[in-house]
């Protein structure tokens, strides 16, 4: 992820702030009243966190460029819609099933590229239009 808000041309000082703050989470529990001991939390992003969001866009930037610039998903008035994403949810639209595999290769290898698991019992595949 340093590679690519550095890729933005964010100032150092940030940089390091944000891993700093990413990297160095000391967490404690509670449940039903009661505290767990502390524990130092070293990969990740909060999913409460305010800065949460505007990281993991950050962090998928790269994959949704990737995906735009094959020019295989769907377009509404040359608006690029072939891959909506909101939170940890992807949608890949495509008019061709070659299409949705060569998005659905792209999306492997930046998942393998960059530590991103897609939870494949999750995924559903749909399609409209004749045989």
């Amino acid at each position: 992820m340093i590679s690519y808000i550095l890729a933005r041309s964010v100032p150092i000082f940030c940089v390091y702030s944000l891993t700093g703050t990413v990297n160095c989470s000391l967490l404690i529990v509670r449940w039903n009243g009661e505290f767990s001991l502390s524990y130092i939390v070293v990969c990740g992003v909060r999913q409460e966190g305010v800065l949460s969001p505007f990281l993991f866009n950050i962090y998928v930037d790269q994959l949704i460029s990737d995906l735009s610039s094959m020019n295989v998903g769907c377009y509404v008035n040359k608006e690029y819609f072939g891959c909506i994403m909101y939170a940890g949810d992807l949608i890949l639209l495509s008019p061709s099933i070659l299409g949705l595999q060569d998005m659905l290769d792209v999306c492997c290898k930046f998942g393998a590229d960059n530590d991103i698991i897609f939870n494949s019992r999750k995924s559903v595949c749909f399609r409209v239009g004749r045989d």
